[in-house]
């Protein structure tokens, strides 16, 4: 997991871990904004509240950096 100073020296393309859906995914940062980052994220399970299987998923998440 990166923190506030290594979030903010990461590079478009770089390879980040990301908590996401109380999860830790692997990810890549798709674009850098001042405030915001947007990552592609994949590798997580969801879990089906109808089904109960686990189903992969491929999400984009924004992660927001306060300064």
């Amino acid at each position: 997991m990166l923190n506030l100073r290594q979030m903010l020296q990461a590079q478009v393309g770089e390879n980040v871990e990301v908590y996401f859906m109380n999860e830790v995914l692997e990810g890549k940062i798709l674009a850098a904004r001042p405030s915001a980052f947007e990552i592609e994220i994949s590798g997580g399970t969801y879990t089906s509240p109808f089904t109960k299987a686990n189903i992969p998923y491929h999400a984009l998440s924004y992660v927001r950096v306060l300064i």
